[in-house]
């Protein structure tokens, strides 16, 4: 019993990747000061839940850049990062606009769940930013 506690233990971390309910592509190119769309497709039971994007590797070392709640921010075509839902085609989109080389790296678009017990559901991409002629 012990050993396969142990055994339970160590596939933990690996679970939510087997279930993964989030999905993009896993890299994305775009010419610098150039703008990049990113569709996050998601499984009908997460139609209410609130989306997001974020800049980093892990959901620990993420930075929030946009998200599907942030009601005080009017999206404008001069905003940098902008996120729509559409609930209907169950995918939400991410555009970012006048991207910098500097920009390049992992980014995630998550689902957050909530609860001590339940880990968001998220999904990397890697985004490079090139330099044009």
């Amino acid at each position: 019993m012990l050993r396969l506690s142990t055994i339970t233990l160590l596939l933990l971390p690996w679970i939510p990747v087997f279930l993964c309910k989030v999905t993009t592509e896993e890299e994305f190119t775009v010419l610098e000061g150039g703008s990049l769309t990113i569709p996050c497709h998601y499984e009908p039971q997460y139609v209410s839940y609130v989306k997001y994007w974020c800049q980093g590797r892990t959901k620990e070392f993420c930075t929030i850049l946009a998200r599907t709640d942030d009601h005080h921010l009017i999206t404008t075509a001069d905003q940098k990062v902008n996120i729509f839902d559409d609930p209907v085609q169950l995918v939400f989109t991410v555009t970012m606009n006048d991207m910098k080389e500097g920009e390049s790296g992992w980014y995630m678009c998550g689902v957050e769940i909530g609860g001590m017990w339940n880990a968001d559901d998220t999904s990397f991409t890697n985004i490079k930013v090139i330099h044009g002629e």
